[in-house]
């Protein structure tokens, strides 16, 4: 929703979850910046800025950046059990219109009563069929141009995506590398 200020998602695929608020975001022409303990605050497509490896100094950058984006800090969870950081968030969302959102994700949230009435918590469901379909022609591809043999019967990519439905995208593409790598061959 373009009039929520902050979300906070949950979700154990914190990739596909950056995917997903990477193709919101261009849809809608924003830029994406993300931050997280390992990596300063980074517009997509640029380099890290300087004085933005703390998330209070993530948060302060982001009140000073000028003009749209979406903003995700990587394990909110942790950044919420600071007050200060809960506080920080707090006025800083209320700045911001519907041009500019800050998402936070985590495994788990346990959203602070200060934020309850302004945070929207997005869950992350598994893959749908369509991502997994498209998960598993990505990967038969690689392995293909990588030499390793494909069979597949009529019917057996949809098999494949059915028998796939409810694992994470990571746990699928691992469990096809896994049946492949067994034998050098992949058939179902």
């Amino acid at each position: 929703d373009s009039a929520c200020t902050l979300v906070l998602v949950e979700t154990a695929e914190e990739d596909r979850s950056l995917d997903l608020i990477r193709r919101e975001a261009a849809n809608r022409d924003l830029p994406v910046w993300t931050w997280s303990t390992a990596r300063a605050l980074t517009r997509d497509g640029g380099e890290p800025q300087y004085g933005t490896d703390t998330v209070h100094q993530a948060l302060a950058a982001i009140g000073s950046l000028p003009g749209p984006g979406v903003f995700v800090i990587a394990d909110g969870h942790d950044a919420l059990a600071d007050q200060i950081v809960v506080r920080k968030v707090k006025e800083l969302t209320a700045t911001f219109d519907e041009t500019r959102t800050l998402v936070m994700t985590a495994p788990v949230h346990v959203t602070p009563p200060e934020l309850a009435s302004i945070a929207h918590v997005w869950r992350l469901r598994p893959p749908d069929a369509d991502e997994l379909d498209s998960l598993v022609e990505r990967t038969l591809a690689s392995l293909e141009s990588r030499g390793f043999e494909i069979r597949l019967d009529d019917g057996g990519r949809a098999r494949i995506v059915t028998s796939l439905r409810g694992l994470s995208l990571a746990q699928a593409q691992h469990l096809l590398h896994r049946v492949t790598v067994r034998d050098g061959i992949f058939h179902y």
